[in-house]
């Protein structure tokens, strides 16, 4: 599992999910992507960049 992300406005930086899970395919029998970035609770305060869990199969 990868908890992974983009931060930043104007510099952001990070690797989005769909370009992640992409690399990952040809190594894994799957992934899954777990959406965070809508959960205040977990960040303390609503955030509008991309936050994600990745889990991959082996």
């Amino acid at each position: 599992m990868l908890v992974e992300g983009v931060w930043g406005e104007s510099h952001p930086v990070g690797i989005p999910a769909d370009r992640l899970t992409a690399l990952l395919a040809p190594l894994t029998a799957g992934t899954r992507v777990e959406r965070l970035s809508g959960d205040a609770v977990r960040w303390g305060k609503e955030v509008t960049h991309e936050r994600y869990a990745v889990v991959a199969g082996v």
